[in-house]
């Protein structure tokens, strides 16, 4: 069993990856990590009541796991009460974690949308989930309830509802529409 508890604490990946080798690329480091996990491997849960990185990154979430170490049959719940970002942190991360920036259209819309927070639910497989989440931008938001399952041949089903509330999409786009 997994019984831990972190308080105001640093991480760097390059110290995690003596042990995680995957991780040797990341160069990650993340600051104010407060958390609580407890359970075993096969069925833990636990809060993340704060982790920061970058300049303009904060999470905050609760989270459950089942099912592991194999993540592909894994179940996983997560309440994300917040989750505020940048577009400049989002293209680190991107590039931490697949070795590729973002396309620079991708940044270029999400440095339009300036900060971004994001607030929702996760409740399924890595394949086939069920989200419930909203988006708050400098220029607009939206929410979206969105359900994906597996379908034959290893194709996805997506079936949802999206709603925006006040977004600018010119200037988002960068279009005068």
């Amino acid at each position: 069993d997994i019984t831990a508890q972190v308080v105001n604490t640093t991480l760097s990946s390059d110290d995690i990856a003596y042990f995680s080798p995957k991780m040797k690329d990341w160069h990650l480091t993340l600051t104010d990590v407060n958390a609580d996990v407890s359970g075993p491997v096969a069925d833990m849960s636990g809060s993340l009541r704060s982790v920061r990185t970058g300049a303009d990154t904060k999470l905050s979430v609760d989270f459950a796991a089942q099912g592991l170490p194999d993540v592909g049959k894994g179940h996983f719940k997560a309440d994300i009460s917040e989750l505020t970002t940048s577009a400049a942190d989002v293209d680190r991360l991107a590039a931490a974690l697949t070795g590729k920036n973002l396309p620079d259209e991708v940044l270029r819309i999400a440095k339009n949308a300036g900060k971004i927070g994001l607030t929702g639910k996760f409740d399924g497989t890595l394949t086939a989930f069920a989200a419930d989440a909203a988006l708050a931008t400098e220029i607009g938001g939206a929410t979206c309830l969105l359900q994906v399952s597996s379908l034959r041949d290893g194709c996805r089903g997506v079936l949802g509802d999206v709603k925006t509330s006040s977004l600018q999409l010119g200037e988002l786009l960068e279009n005068d529409l």
